[in-house]
């Protein structure tokens, strides 16, 4: 009889709803992650380690389909879905919307590319800033953490929770174009020193921090955008430099890592990918630097991660098996489609793989819970009157300036600074608004101007017109931006003492150049540094940045 009440009980319980259980449940964090990974499906799971993107200003309906559906782990913004701020928070606001609308309720990772420099995905009023080599030229680790702080505060006013910076790569290679000023500094320390600098500064803006691009992009000459590099290293030489910002930044618990496509045969034995790569992922980052958080490919759209003949689906799983949470997809649209459709039937017939997405999942769990799950998260519903309040961040425009003017640097001096009467005065510059500016103070200056494309090469034509010009000047004002212009820039050797360089990129283009007396470097394409620029050729103030990289050949 005990035991047929007993019975009758138990049937009763069994019966009764259960409490609803999702992201939001008032339960510690990791009873809390226990509890949803039970009653996730094998599509939930899969889902949630998928980081896609869209085109256009308004995600379409297919990709809210998934948030609500497949319980989409994350969405990338790119500048082409950030026209306005208006349409970006309605996007954040709808993509959100649909997240809360599965039944678990776990909110989207909102991620988007902004480093500061000219990496800056999201536009429109965001704050201008000079980017990580000028931080490296004034050293200092305050300008690190206010720069990733300010960029923070802006991100969370759009709803974008998620920021694939600092770059932690070294400045190695100076054919690294595509890293550049993305760079700190060649010096493993001091970037590691900024890097977490700049980590702290998103970290109290709220705003996950990613550092990139595991193992290290700086020894590279080709841009994995278009191909693969092949990077040649010992391990104790990798270990010691590019590895080194990791360390200090794994320590202080950075929330997420970014692989790149780059290849390292001397240490794998072959051209895999680190983005593709089990020894990377599992061996480098697990186990030998202790990594417990998310590692996340970059984009496999890129030619960098492409495997000839293999749908991007197959080469997705191939990450996801190699050690990654975040596979990160941007298009198009019909493989990311395959690529859902494909882990989703991994997740149900192949227990290997989903035993991969329980851990990885896990961890995605762990990440939004500490930041999404907080007294003051990043909004999941941003509203463009409040965003138009709060964007540029207070203070911004001026701390940026004083940033930007404290990293201005001179590599070589003689003739600076130049008389408030220079004589006749030429600029070949690709810019005419430093043409403008110029001429606020010489009035009677000349210019010439050169395209920015190709970025490369140069156009032998206004080398000849530059050549017949230079005889008639006192100074010559050369505005450096790409390494195509190095060459143009070559065309004046015979008139140095006449020559003056205003540097906005990297100055490593300056390493062929050695006959160059004087350069005023100010690593940014933004108008201050233009202003900045030509005001320290002037004698206005005093430059006083370091320059982060070596000059001398």
């Amino acid at each position: 009889m005990r035991c047929f009440f007993g019975l009758m009980v138990l049937g009763i319980i069994g019966s009764l709803p259960l409490p609803a259980l999702d992201f939001w449940s008032s339960l510690p964090h990791d009873r809390l992650i226990e509890e949803l990974l039970k009653v996730m499906t094998p599509e939930d799971m899969a889902g949630q380690v998928l980081v896609f993107a869209y085109p256009g200003e308004t995600p379409p309906e297919r990709l809210r389909g998934w948030v609500r559906d497949n319980s989409l782990g994350g969405v990338k913004i790119f500048g082409w879905n950030a026209n306005s701020l208006e349409s970006l928070t309605k996007a954040v606001r709808m993509l959100q919307e649909s997240s809360q609308a599965n039944r678990l309720k776990i909110p989207l990772f909102i991620a988007t590319d902004q480093e500061g420099g000219w990496v800056r995905h999201v536009r429109f009023n965001t704050s201008q800033t000079s980017g990580n080599m000028s931080i490296g030229a004034t050293g200092q680790g305050a300008d690190a953490y206010r720069t990733g702080l300010l960029i923070g505060q802006e991100l969370r006013a759009l709803g974008i929770n998620f920021n694939f910076a600092p770059t932690v790569d070294l400045a190695i290679n100076p054919e690294s174009h595509v890293i550049g000023t993305r760079a700190f500094s060649l010096n493993p320390v001091q970037t590691a020193i900024l890097s977490v600098a700049f980590y702290k500064g998103l970290e109290e803006a709220g705003v996950i921090a990613t550092a990139k691009h595991f193992p290290g992009h700086g020894r590279a000459a080709e841009d994995s955008h278009g191909k693969l590099p092949r990077i040649n290293v010992r391990w104790e030489e990798l270990l010691e430099t590019d590895l080194l910002p990791y360390q200090y930044l794994i320590r202080e618990n950075i929330p997420a890592i970014m692989s790149g496509h780059l290849a390292f045969p001397t240490l794998t034995g072959n051209d895999e990918p680190a983005s593709l790569s089990s020894f990377f992922a599992t061996e480098v980052a697990r186990r030998r630097l202790g990594f417990d958080n998310l590692l996340i490919t970059d984009d496999l759209f890129m030619e960098g991660a492409q495997i000839r003949g293999r749908p991007l689906a197959e080469v997705a799983e191939k990450a996801f098996r190699a050690g990654h949470d975040l596979i990160l997809i941007s298009q198009p649209q019909d493989q990311l489609a395959n690529t859902l459709r494909h882990f989703s039937r991994l997740a149900r017939n192949d227990a290997g793989f989903r035993e991969r997405l329980r851990v990885s999942v896990a961890r995605v769990l762990r990440v939004k819970l500490r930041y999404l799950r907080t007294p003051q998260p990043v909004p999941l519903y941003p509203q463009a009157q409040e965003a138009q309040r709060l964007i540029p961040a207070e203070g911004s425009k001026e701390y940026f300036f004083q940033q930007a003017a404290r990293s201005v640097s001179i590599h070589g001096s003689e003739g600076l600074p130049w008389p408030a009467n220079p004589g006749r005065v030429l600029l070949v510059t690709p810019y005419r608004r430093s043409f403008e500016i110029l001429r606020s103070r010489v009035p009677t200056a000349d210019l010439l101007e050169y395209s920015y494309d190709p970025f490369y090469g140069y156009d032998p034509e206004v080398a000849a017109r530059l050549r017949s010009l230079a005889p008639g000047y006192d100074r010559i004002l050369f505005n450096l931006v790409t390494p195509g212009s190095v060459q143009l820039l070559s065309a004046l050797q015979s008139h140095a003492a006449k020559v003056t360089v205003l540097s906005q990129l990297s100055p490593t283009p300056l390493l062929k150049t050695p006959w160059v007396r004087s350069a005023v470097l100010v690593w940014g394409q933004h108008l201050v540094n233009l202003e900045l620029g030509i005001a320290a050729i002037f004698g206005d103030f005093q430059p006083r940045g370091r320059i982060p990289v070596p000059l001398m050949p």
